[in-house]
């Protein structure tokens, strides 16, 4: 039988998760092994603390753990005023996929070249019947080939690269005093969503643009797998810190609602005619080819006004996030490893033009640099828990039994610090990264974005921003220690949906 942990009745094991429960997991691998399971109030809980254990559960058995867990704050906050859940599985994400990249736009792309590849891909993939009864499982397996292919790397990398220029010119401005680079970074990463999303950029300090990030700073810790409010709802009735954390987090939920809400109708007013500019142009487009066709029975529809809000508060909430807490690490370890900070500015100076910004076609001549982003990935472990799972039915695991619909959280950090994956875990060594060759090497158990059916939809334009914006900084800035703010040190950070450092300031010293 899977060890269970001891916990209180109706409460679980939740009460006794400190702040950082991943390292307390990571000593129960030593007792209990490679799973073992706990309650989250009356929940079931399965945790993966071996990477063989997630290889079984994510790869060897995709499909059966490829069911969302959402948990009661998810579920709340994306409940339309039509009753329903939305945004679970990012439908209108998945149908824009299928329908503007393939068939209706050159939206994503410079210019849409067709191969034999992409040809024969459309012709075995994409009959009118496999459009209609196309699972989430394997929209995104297409989503994959299309990664792989390529596809909007173009119009990602112009987003980013003009949203990068911004940044230089904050942190130009900023050069030679204490500078807390996270605003900057939360804006930046959020201007290159807009731009995706609905084909607009905002201010830095445009009013309702920060109220939109500051919305999103704290919606994540609620939507932690680390909150008490996914085992315990009625926490949010009981006058206090989490009372109080839940009223914030909920007007912030519906500002932001009504901010995406009002972006919506402004492209429907817009009345724009050809090919869509954005993805909410594509849901207009096809919100009007639903109405065409006469699509009157709204569980019919995958177009709706609360379907898209929710999609488009998952690309922020998940993307913002990790993404500028990722940036923002990347950071803080150039401060603490100056030498290998230079070493990264040696490698960009070299292989890039002078006065110009380091582009996507500059990677395979920094493999340094790769390494060094994900060795810093590694070390945070900027994701601890990644997205609760659930198992669709029931299954075993290496012979324990899993009944249906379990929760199943992995502990990333057992991952980043099994010494008999890694040489020196504990150590920072970007080398790790490279082979014999010198070229990027990203080993199996390696998983910044997860994997399976469930991995992380955005890894293509979170891999291209960090890169993006970390190494046009290190080519434009030494990354100092405030002689007036201390650095925190790296093993001082909170645990919410991403691991985020303690706040710190640098000093930046711009380069010729």
């Amino acid at each position: 039988m899977i060890a269970i942990l001891s916990g209180l009745p109706l409460l679980g094991y939740a009460p006794f998760f400190g702040p950082n429960p991943q390292h307390k997991f990571l000593k129960f691998k030593e007792k209990y092994g490679k799973i073992f399971s706990m309650y989250m109030g009356t929940q079931l809980t399965i945790v993966l603390n071996d990477y063989s254990a997630v290889k079984e559960a994510f790869i060897t058995q995709g499909e059966i753990f490829s069911g969302r867990a959402a948990g009661f704050v998810f579920e709340y906050i994306s409940r339309g005023k039509d009753g329903k859940i939305h945004g679970k599985n990012n439908l209108i994400f998945l149908k824009f996929v299928i329908f503007s990249l393939i068939f209706l736009t050159r939206i994503f792309l410079g210019q849409w070249r067709k191969s034999e590849e992409s040809s024969s891909l459309c012709k075995s993939r994409f009959s009118a019947t496999c459009l209609d009864m196309l699972s989430v499982a394997a929209a995104l397996q297409i989503l994959q080939t299309f990664r792989d292919l390529g596809m909007g790397k173009d119009r990602m990398q112009n987003c980013i690269l003009e949203e990068a220029e911004t940044l230089i010119e904050i942190f130009r401005a900023n050069a030679g005093k204490p500078f807390d680079p996270l605003p900057t970074f939360n804006a930046s990463v959020a201007n290159v969503i807009c731009g995706m999303s609905w084909g607009r950029r905002y201010s830095h300090d445009d009013k309702r643009f920060q109220k939109v990030l500051s919305g999103f700073k704290v919606i994540p810790d609620l939507l932690s797998q680390a909150s008490p409010l996914l085992g315990f709802p009625f926490l949010r009735f009981i006058p206090g810190t989490m009372k109080n954390k839940w009223d914030t987090a909920l007007r912030a939920v519906r500002f932001n609602q009504n901010f995406t809400r009002e972006v919506v109708l402004e492209h429907i007013q817009e009345k724009h005619e050809g090919e869509p500019r954005d993805f909410v142009d594509t849901f207009v487009n096809q919100q009007r080819a639903e109405e065409a066709v006469k699509i009157k029975t709204k569980e019919d529809k995958v177009y709706e006004m609360e379907e898209l809000q929710q999609d488009l508060g998952t690309f922020f909430g998940a993307g913002v996030e990790t993404t500028s807490t990722s940036l923002y690490w990347a950071i803080l370890y150039m401060a603490h490893f100056p030498e290998i900070q230079k070493r990264v500015q040696r490698e960009i100076t070299e292989n890039t033009p002078a006065g110009f910004p380091v582009k996507v076609e500059d990677r395979s001549k920094l493999p340094y640099v790769e390494a060094v982003i994900r060795e810093i990935q590694r070390c945070a472990n900027v994701t601890p828990f990644g997205i609760l799972r659930c198992n669709l039915e029931e299954t075993t695991l290496f012979g324990y039994r899993i009944p249906k619909k379990s929760t199943i959280m992995v502990n990333y950090l057992a991952l980043n610090q099994d010494p008999t994956l890694w040489d020196e875990p504990e150590k920072f060594k970007p080398e790790r990264f490279l082979n014999k060759e010198g070229k990027i090497h990203e080993p199996p158990y390696f998983m910044p974005f997860s994997v399976g059916k469930r991995a992380c939809i955005g890894e293509s334009l979170a891999r291209m921003e960090i890169f993006l914006f970390s190494a046009n900084i290190l080519k434009n800035f030494d990354i100092l220690p405030c002689p007036s703010s201390p650095l925190p040190s790296l093993d001082e950070y909170t645990t919410g949906i991403s691991c985020r450092p303690t706040y710190y300031k640098i000093q930046l010293s711009a380069r010729n």
